[in-house]
């Protein structure tokens, strides 16, 4: 089973025309300043997210700045799902 940082980076750069530019070695790079994601690629993200781990994202969650990383959407991932 894929760790849930290694499936994400997996999601994104099949999803990303500009995947090339994901760092496996630094999880914590912002995926919009190096232009990996938009704001349409993020929803898409997002939703593949609520999907595959069975959450749900609340609007104050999309607030979040770390969500722009890997690490960060990982962290929130923990979070919702053990509550």
């Amino acid at each position: 089973m894929q760790s849930v940082d290694t499936e994400l980076e997996a999601y994104i750069r099949k999803n990303s025309s500009i995947s090339a530019q994901i760092d496996s070695d630094d999880l914590s790079g912002n995926l919009f300043d190096s232009g990996v994601l938009d704001s349409f690629a993020f929803v898409e993200l997002i939703a593949h997210i609520e999907g595959k781990y069975r959450i749900e994202l609340d609007p104050e969650d999309m607030l979040d700045p770390d969500l722009a990383t890997i690490s960060g959407l990982v962290e929130l991932i923990s979070r919702k799902q053990a509550v």
